[in-house]
């Protein structure tokens, strides 16, 4: 926290040559032990890092497939992987933690730092880390259930799927008026790629869809209690809304929970049957949950939630259902109730966690990773500008001093 004082070392967003260690802070009260991602400049080098901890010791670490750029002509796997590494990082509670990457002089790959396979539209039929069950669809790789393995039986059918709202004329606040039920439905995947890490496993499916494609990525990490689903669409078609709906085999009597303060308390958001579309969406600002009341006492009352970083708007128009708004790009200005037109012409890339099981569970976790996640670990990196170092203060309200190399005030 701070400016940084030369010579000294500086912290930098970026990787670079001379930027090869790196540090992050948690600021939040209790320690965290979770998978982590940075970059790192390959230019001039050869073979993978390898991430060592404070103590030199190495860390189990995997690179990131290169799965961004998809060549459906050629209908090919991308040859090269990211210049990212995933690992697990520890960083105590209001604490700091120190790693670096360390290349093989002889340009050998890191014998810890894994390059798992990528496969070509043949998804796996599980994926797993120990503590969740993500089954997968055979054809495409979407998400068909999760099973936390610690509950045994609380399993919870799930599936996504896409659609287009489309309409000439925006709504008041987050959705526009639609004659009929809606959305209408996205194609199917044309192109699934699947790897399964020490690390973490993911697929990626690509759909056609508006002018600049949807990717769906699915990822579940090591030892976390959650699946995570990032959205990455380029510009719409003009009036055009786009909906992610997570379907499920849950009994929620159309009650949808949602946290419209930020706050860890839920309201509960029955859905009017009698409402326009557009009234039976709300704020999620951290998480929303669905509940299927009627569970059996043997198998417990299960639970779907799904966590943000950005405010967007949610509905549950069906039983077992949520909706959420990712992009919207509306293109008439008729509308007299709104700032209209809004021709967002720029894609989206969003990220949200799914956690699903039993409701006890969740509930124990759920505030708790939304913080994790609105308060994600960043790696700062550490770039020699001089030789004379000054100083060392503790940085309020970190419990650690900084590393004795590193100016802050």
């Amino acid at each position: 926290s701070g400016s940084t004082r030369s010579p000294s070392l500086s912290l930098r967003p970026e990787a670079s040559h001379q930027a090869d260690v790196f540090i992050f802070h948690n600021s939040l009260p209790q320690d965290r032990h979770e998978v982590v991602s940075v970059p790192y400049s390959s230019e001039g080098r050869a073979g993978t890092p390898t991430v060592l901890d404070a103590s030199g010791v190495a860390v189990l670490a995997q690179l990131e497939p290169n799965d961004l750029t998809v060549c459906e002509s050629c209908n090919k796997i991308p040859p090269v992987y990211s210049d990212v590494v995933f690992f697990r990082a520890r960083v105590p509670a209001f604490g700091l933690a120190t790693y670096r990457f360390a290349f093989d002089p002889s340009g050998k790959d890191s014998p810890t730092t894994a390059k798992p396979a990528v496969v070509l539209n043949a998804p796996p039929a599980v994926i797993h880390n120990g503590l969740l069950n993500v089954s997968l669809d055979a054809k495409h790789g979407g998400i068909a259930s999760i099973t936390d393995v610690r509950t045994g039986q609380s399993k919870v059918a799930v599936r996504q799927h896409f659609g287009h709202f489309i309409d000439g004329q925006g709504g008041p606040y987050c959705l526009v008026m639609q004659d009929g039920s809606g959305p209408y439905a996205a194609p199917a995947p044309f192109l699934s790629l699947s790897t399964v890490g020490p690390v973490f496993s993911q697929v990626t499916q690509t759909i056609r869809s508006g002018q600049g494609g949807l990717q769906l990525r699915l990822r579940l990490y090591e030892g976390s209690d959650f699946v995570e689903v990032i959205h990455s669409s380029g510009t719409l078609d003009g009036g055009r809304e786009l909906v992610s709906t997570f379907s499920t085999d849950l009994d929620t009597d159309g009650i949808l929970y949602t946290d419209d303060s930020g706050a860890p308390d839920s309201r509960a958001r029955p859905y009017n049957a009698t409402a326009p579309v557009s009234q039976n969406y709300h704020a999620l600002v951290q998480t929303a949950s669905i509940v299927d009341e009627s569970s059996s006492a043997t198998s417990g009352v299960r639970q779907l939630s799904v966590l943000t970083r950005r405010t967007m708007g949610i509905s549950s128009r069906a039983v077992g259902a949520m909706e959420l708004m990712l992009l919207r790009r509306l293109v008439d200005g008729s509308d007299s109730q709104g700032p209209w037109p809004l021709n967002e012409v720029n894609g989206i890339e969003d990220t949200l966690w799914l956690m699903a099981g039993s409701r006890s569970v969740v509930e124990s976790a759920r505030f708790q990773r939304s913080l994790q996640l609105e308060h994600s670990l960043t790696p700062l990196f550490l770039t020699q500008v001089g030789s004379a170092m000054p100083p060392n203060p503790v940085v309020a309200p970190m419990k650690q001093p900084l590393p004795p190399n590193v100016w802050a005030d």
